[in-house]
This record gives C-alpha cells, sequence and structure tokens, in this order.
C-alpha cells in the first residue's frame, strides 16, 4: 500500500497537468480515486507512475483519469514500443549516413 502522501500526490500531479493544458479543473473526487491511485503506485512505483502520468498529457489530446487507471498497462507499452521504435530509426539513421559518406 502506497503512502497517503504519494497517493495524493499523483492525483495533485494528474490535476496540476490538466488545469496546464488549458482545460480547466477536472472533476475527480480525490477521496474516492485514491485508491486508484494506490494501485497504480503499488504495481509501478511512485517515480514511474508520476512519469507515465507526463507521458499520457503528451500523447492524448483529451486526457481524463478514469481512462487513465483503466489502461495504465497499455500507456507502458505504448511508450516502450515508441522508445524501441526511436531506437530502431536511430540505427538506420547510422547506417544511411555510414552508407553515403562511404
Amino acid at each position: 500500500m502506497a503512502d497517503k502522501k504519494e497517493r495524493f500526490a499523483l492525483l495533485s500531479l494528474f490535476k496540476k497537468r490538466y488545469v496546464e493544458s488549458g482545460r480547466g479543473n477536472p472533476n475527480i473526487n480525490t477521496f474516492a480515486q485514491q485508491w486508484a491511485a494506490d494501485a497504480i503506485i503499488d504495481e509501478i512505483g511512485n517515480p514511474e507512475a508520476r512519469e507515465l502520468v507526463d507521458y499520457y498529457f503528451k500523447i492524448n489530446s483529451n486526457p481524463s483519469w478514469t481512462w487513465f487507471t483503466y489502461n495504465w498497462e497499455k500507456l507502458i507499452e505504448s511508450r516502450a514500443a515508441n522508445d524501441e521504435d526511436l531506437r530502431q530509426r536511430k540505427i538506420m539513421r547510422d547506417k544511411a549516413k555510414e552508407w553515403l559518406n562511404s
């Protein structure tokens, strides 16, 4: 079970990112949703959960706490696939540069 401060900090981070994105204040019942935050933190840890919130706001134009709590595993898979794609593209660019320079 995550610390109470960690649960509320994750929810506060989500709300902060939501407001920063210009959508106003999200309608989240903090006391009820702290248990969803607790489950996420217990599974992946607090630093990873915070990074995941930031990643979610980077890729999603219409974020929702409910969607985030039900689909955070998909976000992890998406981020891993994106990282692998970037790695493969770098390898291909390096090979192309090497080919052009030889």
